[in-house]
């Protein structure tokens, strides 16, 4: 089964954006293989587009984090809440149905309540200054990890609601 076998691309979309407006976070759902659903770019802040708009950093530190705490998450079973090379936190929320890996879903773009831009490596791929980095973080959300637990509670929930629906239907 495909996550597209649950919900319709566009029903996924519609989930990422109510999870960026809801909690003005970035939100990707990927397939069992790691491709974005959607195609969406939702930022919850100046310095991700950034980032993500440079080969060499989207490869650094996206895409490398996204397949850590995927594959963790998957592995596991259960979500998994860390940080990215950049300092922001990121959630992986696996979906599984009848055991089966459909995806995951990703949330990130906030820096922890207590943490910091990690400006070296974002300098080092990104090829941004230490000024640029600075001006671009200024509106980079924080996020307490019980509020990061209580995101990751709120994905769990939709989640099991859309397999449940999806198991009464099948």
């Amino acid at each position: 089964m495909q996550l597209i076998e649950i919900m319709p691309s566009d029903g996924w979309a519609s989930f990422e954006k109510d999870l960026h407006d809801r909690f003005n976070i970035n939100c990707t759902i990927f397939d069992s293989k790691g491709k974005g659903l959607s195609g969406a770019k939702l930022f919850a802040n100046s310095l991700c587009p950034a980032i993500k708009g440079n080969p060499d950093s989207l490869s650094a530190i996206c895409m490398a984090s996204n397949q850590n705490l995927s594959a963790r998450a998957r592995n596991s079973q259960s979500s998994v809440i860390d940080q990215c090379d950049a300092g922001m936190v990121k959630i992986a929320v696996p979906i599984f149905l009848d055991g089966d890996f459909l995806g995951t879903v990703s949330v990130c773009g906030v820096l922890p309540d207590d943490g910091e831009v990690e400006s070296f490596l974002i300098n080092k791929t990104a090829n941004l200054d230490e000024e640029q980095i600075e001006a671009l973080a200024q509106d980079v959300g924080r996020l307490t990890h019980q509020e990061a637990v209580q995101i990751k509670d709120f994905i769990e929930e939709r989640l099991e609601v859309l397999c449940r629906v999806c198991k009464k239907a099948g």
